[in-house]
């Protein structure tokens, strides 16, 4: 059996792990356009700053994929695939036949469609190409506009603060996080990084940004301009659907896939950022992960199943702050909910439907696996007292009914 797989992130890997698992002799090809080694992205934010160095976040070294029988082709992106000639071309016109392909294409940053996206000095942050364009460019220090509030952003900035630049944070929604924190949380949030010297826009939208060949400034709808020696959009990500549009296969927002993992074609499987499951899609490391393994068992012949019900956590560190949230974080204030606050963390646990069903964990994460297992098991509200919230809590035995 020849496996072809397309990408090499979290979900080509551990697809590629899983078959090698199953079938300890098939040839196994990893088709990028990336340049270097898997890595974990979560972690570009720190390369920013030389908090760490690319070998630092390389999640395996080529001597794994050597371990492994596999082989990877850096810098060669895929253009198209023919799922009945069962062949995949690349961009230097090399073809690639294949029995099971699974594609692990991700996503790209989205560059938003403003006038002015496309000038010297204007980046996205998805890749280690990125990061260290990015910090070539910082190094003159500097203002620098970041144009989206999210995890992605605020951390990014936190970490080109450290080396002298002036950061502006430019959000369109009324909050930072708005996928990871209510009102409250976003609040204690601005204030630590306000402190920290970060100037905030918040429910406004950029205009455009200004500059000729590079960039000048960036001008907002609600009339200010930020003088901008560099600007970072982070506004979110486009599914990598082209291949599979092109292929004909099943694509809505996403490729579709069922519980199998597998796409309207024999034979081709999908997984991570670029796939849909009922029109359902989880933007997280552990489902991607989780995905990949699935894809590759079963491409290998195993009868496996990916089950979503499971509430996955986005756990992370936003400028020297822990955060967890998971599940419902009630935005809008409808649920019942227990709340533990200080002058430096805020901690949340909601219920819907009178179970135990999100939570917001900020600046003190203390007990949140139990927490997470409470939202797992849609423990009752009934069961539980508003102490749970507290970090000094510890009684669990809830969890063991």
């Amino acid at each position: 059996m020849n496996y072809l797989i397309v990408g090499s992130g979290v979900a080509a890997l551990s697809g590629a792990a899983a078959i090698r698992k199953i079938d300890k002799a098939g040839p196994i090809t990893l088709l990028t356009a990336e340049t270097d080694p898997f890595y974990y992205k979560p972690r570009l934010p720190e390369i920013l700053c030389n908090g760490v160095s690319a070998e630092q976040i390389t999640v395996y070294k080529e001597k794994w994929y050597r371990a492994n029988a596999i082989e990877v082709t850096y810098g060669d992106p895929v253009t198209s695939f023919d799922p009945k000639k069962k062949s995949v071309l690349t961009a230097s016109q090399k073809t690639y036949p294949f029995d099971k392909l699974l594609l692990a294409c991700g996503a790209s940053a989205s560059r938003l469609t403003i006038p002015g996206n496309s000038l010297k000095n204007v980046f996205t942050l998805r890749t280690l190409q990125d990061a260290r364009a990015i910090a070539a460019a910082a190094m003159a220090g500097g203002q620098i506009t970041i144009i989206g509030g999210g995890i992605l952003a605020l951390e990014a900035g936190y970490n080109l603060s450290k080396i002298g630049c002036k950061i502006t944070v430019v959000e369109i929604l009324s909050r930072l996080l708005p996928r990871q924190l209510d009102v409250p949380g976003a609040a204690l949030l601005q204030r630590y990084l306000e402190e920290k010297g970060f100037t905030f826009f918040i429910g406004t939208q950029t205009a455009r940004i200004n500059g000729s060949g590079a960039v000048k400034s960036v001008s907002l709808k609600s009339g200010e301009t930020i003088e901008s020696a560099t600007v970072l959009i982070s506004a979110g990500i486009i599914p990598n659907v082209t291949l599979a549009q092109k292929a004909q296969l099943l694509v809505q927002r996403r490729i579709c896939v069922n519980a199998a993992m597998q796409t309207s074609a024999p034979d081709v499987f999908a997984a991570g950022d670029c796939v849909e499951i009922n029109g359902k899609t989880e933007e997280l490391w552990q489902p991607a992960l989780k995905q990949g393994a699935v894809a590759g068992a079963n491409m290998a012949g195993g009868n496996q199943t990916y089950l979503s019900a499971e509430v996955h956590a986005a756990s992370t560190t936003v400028a020297d702050m822990q955060l967890v949230s998971a599940g419902n974080i009630d935005a809008d204030n409808k649920s019942t909910v227990f709340v533990h606050e200080t002058k430096t963390s805020y901690r949340k646990l909601v219920f819907t439907n009178g179970k135990a069903a999100g939570l917001i964990l900020l600046g003190d994460i203390a007990n949140s696996a139990e927490l997470l297992a409470c939202i797992n098991k849609g423990v009752p509200g009934a069961v539980l007292s508003g102490d749970v919230i507290d970090p000094a809590y510890g009684e669990w035995n809830v969890l063991n009914a």
